[in-house]
């Protein structure tokens, strides 16, 4: 039989183990508590001639996450795709920051960009997203424009956020 104190102790330093080696599975992998996620801070917003819209931002990338950025118009759609592997190795396995990025749209179609239709409010009510930080979980997307052409179809560009494989 092992005596009581001996017991108590072997008890404490199992548990003082579990959550040490537990505290370190943490620092090491820490989407087991956040989750895969993507934050855009959108920093700044500068409207120029025919509808461009030029978005300053800073954005946070989870490890395990990949984003897609797709833009649709009236003449196509593209996308650009990345993840977490896709810049340098990281370890610990911590959210990749990146700061002071900006990206362009059109708010306006080619159609109107030769029609001379230029910024109004009209036109920047099309710009979903209003300065501030979004939080973006795998599964879920974010809406940065929505306008409708003429002919009633909707056009909309968005970032959705996926598990990499």
């Amino acid at each position: 039989m092992i005596p009581p104190r001996t017991a108590i102790l072997r008890a404490a330093a199992a548990l003082l183990a579990a959550l040490v080696l537990g505290t370190l599975l943490l620092l090491v992998h820490p989407v087991l508590i956040t989750g895969r996620y993507y934050d855009l801070t959108v920093r700044d917003l500068d409207y120029g001639p025919q509808g461009l819209l030029t978005m300053t931002y800073d954005e946070t990338l989870s490890y395990g996450a990949s984003v897609n950025w797709r833009h649709a118009g009236a003449r196509g759609s593209g996308s650009n795709t990345y993840g977490w592997k896709s810049g340098s190795r990281q370890f610990p396995h911590w959210p990749r920051t990146e700061r002071e990025q900006t990206w362009a749209i059109y708010l306006t179609n080619e159609e109107e960009r030769a029609r001379g239709i230029d910024d109004s409010p009209a036109i920047r009510r099309r710009w979903v997203l209003e300065k501030g930080t979004y939080r973006i979980r795998t599964g879920e997307r974010l809406i940065l424009t929505r306008w409708q052409a003429a002919d009633g179809k909707l056009f909309e560009s968005a970032i959705e956020v996926l598990p990499e494989p």
